[in-house]
């Protein structure tokens, strides 16, 4: 008989301890502290705490609010006072791990519940009972049912997006506003997510990416309708697939709060942002365009970036077109300069 491991039945003994904690003696005290939660019963309470990020919002700012409530289950491993996040308690783990594993698991509740449909019950056909030996047959003729491909469920890749990204207490009430981003856009943001800290920001990216803006002033001339989805479409599809690898490396190195600047005070949609990049990598690389990318949201040349911007018109209406031909001038301004 195969031993279990140590390491993970201490991790199962620690998970065991955390889990008595916040559903008994912290689902209590919040019970007496949120007024909604004061006519429930222990398991009804914690059941309303972690299918309502709103709720559970409250008691994380209750918690803050009242540290010296919770002094008994916030002990170490000697059963001293633990006064920061990241200091371990006596589970082994960090006040700020296990915030981040209420948050994942309101997440996880919030995003299964609005993203997945319900599973239909079918009532069984009620036929007569076959007797024994037909029984039998039917057994013996039984061929082994085909392996199934595991289909993950919408709230379960959209979790599996936001899961490294969910860490904060904060972003509790945010879960709704997660639950309606793309996954490919949670994807494309990484880390980034946590530059957004409101609903109303969440909402606003939303909306940008899934309808972008519509074109406007005339229409282009045939051999530049493409310019308005791809910035340099290329017959060659390794191309096309490199110059797609070189701006995601482009965005990647853009310091946090650039790109959520460049929307915020431009009113520029995601896709717009995406073209003024890409045309950049198209460029020749400059130490003035080397610099820029390297440069903060709150950077001298941020600043000038956008005063430009501004002055030319650029904004949520200019199109995709218009976008790069502001880049390329820009820029090569920049350079020449």
């Amino acid at each position: 008989m195969k031993k279990p491991n140590a390491q993970a039945v201490g991790n199962q003994e620690d998970l065991a301890q955390i889990n008595y904690a916040l559903r008994g003696p912290v689902t209590d005290i919040f019970r007496r502290l949120i007024p909604d939660l004061r006519d429930a019963t222990r398991p009804e309470a914690w059941e309303r705490m972690m299918n309502n990020p709103e709720l559970a919002s409250r008691c994380f700012q209750e918690f803050r609010r009242r540290p010296d409530l919770f002094e008994e289950v916030l002990r170490g491993p000697n059963r001293q006072p633990v006064t920061t996040d990241d200091q371990p308690l006596s589970c082994g783990r960090t006040l700020a791990q296990i915030i981040a594993m209420i948050v994942r698991a309101i997440a996880k509740r919030y995003f299964q519940a609005k993203l997945d449909r319900p599973r239909v019950q079918v009532a069984p056909r009620t036929t007569e009972r076959p007797g024994f030996l037909e029984s039998l047959l039917r057994l013996l003729r039984r061929k082994p049912a085909p392996s199934k491909k595991t289909i993950s469920s919408r709230a379960t890749v959209l979790f599996e997006a936001f899961r490294d990204f969910l860490l904060y207490e904060w972003q509790t009430i945010l879960i709704p506003s997660y639950a309606h981003m793309p996954v490919a856009l949670v994807r494309s943001l990484g880390p980034r997510i946590l530059d957004f800290h409101a609903p109303a920001e969440i909402d606003k990216l939303v909306e940008n990416t899934r309808f972008p803006q519509p074109r406007v002033g005339p229409p282009l001339p045939p051999e530049r309708q493409n310019d308005s989805e791809d910035v340099a479409p290329s017959p060659d599809r390794r191309k096309t697939e490199q110059s797609s690898a070189d701006l995601t490396v482009l965005l990647q190195r853009l310091r946090p709060g650039v790109v959520q600047r460049l929307m915020k005070d431009l009113g520029l949609g995601q896709r717009q942002v995406m073209v003024l990049y890409a045309q950049m990598q198209k460029l020749s690389p400059t130490p003035e365009i080397e610099h820029f990318v390297q440069c903060g949201a709150k950077s001298d040349d941020m600043d000038r970036f956008i005063v430009a911007a501004k002055r030319a018109g650029l904004g949520p209406s200019t199109d995709l077109a218009a976008c790069a031909a502001y880049a390329r001038a820009y820029f090569t301004t920049q350079s020449e300069g």
